[in-house]
């Protein structure tokens, strides 16, 4: 899956992403954030970050 289709299915669940410096913050509706999902934003941090 491709960055921009994670941001979208995320934003179309309700999380919202934004980078502050070179921290990723989170903010999501309460279950969203499974520990698959939060293992791969941790993954793909970095990329997320450059998109």
């Amino acid at each position: 899956m491709h960055v921009s289709e994670l941001l979208t299915d995320l934003n179309r669940q309700g999380v919202q992403l934004w980078s502050d410096r070179d921290k990723l913050k989170i903010n999501a509706p309460k279950g969203t954030l499974t520990p698959q999902l939060r293992a791969n934003l941790i993954a793909r941090k970095t990329e997320i970050i450059s998109f």
